[in-house]
């Protein structure tokens, strides 16, 4: 049986901003995955929430860049919690390429076609107005 309490996945549950919105939401009664790349980090973050809030949390390591290990995180935390409530699309990426026409390459290769997630990196893109950015910006749709 399901429960029927809300439910969360978190992306960049590790640190910073991301930990902060999961005990947040493990204090307010969310059940929640946790999904980080840093899976020392993200094993003390678990330890933490379990400690102060029970057994409210599931963590998985996950390179959200890699869309078979999304997509089986997703599947794991929808035959935990039978849905998604509430998705925090916090993970991101650390860009330090050369040119925009390598960035722009890295972020459709990565998968990176979340709205947010789109917006935010073009709004940081340096090449503002260049038809690298337009081609982008086709492709992405």
């Amino acid at each position: 049986m399901k429960d029927t309490k809300k439910n969360a996945i978190v992306t960049g549950a590790a640190r910073g901003i991301g930990r902060g919105i999961a005990f947040k939401l493990a204090l307010e009664g969310f059940l929640q995955t946790l999904l980080d790349i840093r899976k020392d980090t993200l094993d003390g973050v678990e330890q933490e929430i379990r400690s102060r809030c029970g057994d409210v949390v599931h963590c998985l390591a996950v390179d959200i860049s890699d869309h078979a290990q999304v997509d089986r995180a997703v599947r794991l935390h929808v035959e935990k919690f039978g849905g998604v409530d509430l998705l925090v699309n916090n993970a991101g990426i650390n860009l330090r390429k050369s040119s925009c026409e390598e960035t722009t390459d890295l972020l459709v290769e990565a998968g990176y076609y979340s709205a947010l997630v789109e917006s935010r990196m073009i709004a940081l893109l340096p090449c503002i107005g260049t038809p690298e950015k337009a081609a982008y910006r086709r492709n992405a749709k």
